[in-house]
């Protein structure tokens, strides 16, 4: 009866610890995510304000790749953007309305 009862103690132990690594895991993924899309929108916002005042910068979500978004930006002057960022890259078109 011992036995059987360190057995299960063991096979509970082994899955707790397994899943507590698991969700640290991810914790620290999303972590490291969401710092990656804080560097992407400073480059983006550093990008654009040489261009004039920005009211509003969008980002379209894509998952699973962060390093690569697409979004739009509104100038204050009325002008529209449409962007691409890709590794660094920012491809830009301007959008007439």
């Amino acid at each position: 009866m011992k036995s059987m009862n360190k057995k299960q103690t063991g096979i509970i132990s082994g899955l707790l610890g397994a899943g507590l690594v698991l969700g640290l895991g991810l914790m620290i993924n999303d972590y490291y995510q969401e710092k990656e899309r804080q560097h992407i929108t400073r480059d983006l916002r550093a990008f654009f304000s040489n261009l004039g005042h920005i009211d509003v910068l969008y980002v379209t979500p894509k998952l699973p790749r962060v390093a690569q978004v697409s979004g739009g930006v509104v100038m204050a002057d009325g002008r529209h953007y449409t962007y691409t960022y890709d590794r660094g890259q920012i491809s830009v078109e301007e959008e007439r309305i």
